[in-house]
């Protein structure tokens, strides 16, 4: 199935916001669904592809084939293929902005063939293949340095599942007045992750894979308004929100990051959790006229040491996430850190391995308007 310069409204957010969110790779339950979801589901309105694995090949330029296969790429494909039936293999053709659209895209047409014929040919069954033939357009780097373009003059190879969704729909306004509010919202499930600009309607509209029964939703604003990472269940809700009013921001408010997870014992952050650096970044970035205090934390049982907020790890925290704000352009006058010790864990008595490293967070507390 080959579609030439469309893809959904979906897709196309997927593909520009949600990639750096994706997890690496599925788990085992999606052998659960097979019988439930038909082998090779396209796509369609109500699908989205949850990646599961990807890498590109890359092109010379005005060429359409290559010498440097990917070899180990492509067995860790096939070994995904085999024990994920259901999975298909999604080709996206592109090329660098050099050239007239009806040349790149004729040259993207001639990339995907090769590279079809190529994974044919060392044992993928055609049947698996969806593709997509972008030529210049939807870019996945900027064409104005030579690293951008060689980015472009590719094909990506990306296995997952079509799966089913559901849309979910509404508009964030001011409680005040009822007006739209425009800003960042994030949104999350298990297997998909996702963020959108949203204009000064505050409208919104995405999708939640129908098997990941939680999503959340969180929503900072230029207008003072913020959304706390809110859950839902898809089976308990309406999927299309009339409204979500947000109040003003106060001083006293607070946010917890408990994606920012450290090392346990350290002041570093676990790689996998360093993402959430760009939402916190974006919040204080968005509320250009508060300051914050970032305030760092630490997992100890109060009933083996007592409640506490002096300790040098958890100021230690707090105040690399401190210098990452100020490394990442905001002014030092509008931050302040401190370490609470074990006085705010969200689990008290930790018990599980989650327990402890949620506690492990990073909060922020808005200390008051610029101008106060």
């Amino acid at each position: 199935m080959r579609v030439i310069n469309v893809v959904m409204l979906f897709e196309c957010l997927l593909l520009f916001y949600g990639a750096s969110f994706l997890f690496a790779n599925l788990p085992t339950p999606f052998s659960s669904h097979e019988g439930i979801y038909p082998p090779y589901l396209k796509p369609q309105t109500d699908s989205i592809l949850i990646e599961n694995r990807s890498f590109m090949i890359l092109f010379e330029t005005n060429r359409y084939t290559t010498d440097t296969f990917p070899k180990q790429k492509i067995e860790e494909l096939k070994s995904t293929l085999d024990r994920y039936p259901a999975f298909s293999i999604r080709l996206e053709a592109r090329t660098d902005s050099v050239g007239s659209p009806q040349y790149n895209l004729a040259l993207a047409n001639k990339r995907l063939d090769f590279v079809r014929n190529e994974l044919t040919k060392r044992g993928i069954e055609e049947n698996r293949f969806i593709e997509f033939v972008f030529g210049e357009d939807e870019p996945l780097a900027d064409n104005q340095s030579p690293e951008g373009r060689q980015a472009n003059r590719s094909v990506r190879v990306v296995a997952g599942l079509y799966a089913p969704i559901r849309m979910i729909t509404g508009r964030f306004v001011s409680e005040e007045d009822g007006k739209g509010i425009g800003g960042i919202l994030y949104t999350g499930s298990r297997h998909h992750r996702d963020s959108f600009h949203l204009d000064s309607t505050g409208e919104f509209s995405f999708p939640v894979p129908v098997f990941d029964t939680i999503f959340f939703m969180e929503f900072f604003s230029k207008e003072d308004r913020i959304m706390r990472k809110t859950y839902y269940n898809l089976n308990e809700i309406n999927p299309t929100f009339t409204t979500i009013s947000l109040k003003a921001l106060q001083a006293g408010d607070s946010f917890s990051f408990e994606d920012i997870v450290f090392e346990g014992g350290r002041s570093t952050i676990l790689s996998q959790h360093k993402h959430g650096f760009n939402r916190l970044l974006n919040l204080v970035s968005y509320l250009e006229n508060y300051r914050f205090e970032i305030q760092g934390h630490i997992t100890v049982s109060t009933r083996a040491a007592g409640r506490f907020k002096e300790d040098p790890l958890a100021d230690a925290r707090a105040k690399s996430v401190y210098y990452y704000l100020i490394e990442n352009g905001i002014d030092s006058n509008r931050l302040e850190w401190k370490g609470y010790g074990n006085w705010y864990m969200t689990f008290p008595e930790a018990e599980t391995r989650t327990q402890h490293r949620l506690n492990r967070r990073v909060s922020v507390k808005v200390l008051g308007r610029l101008d106060d």
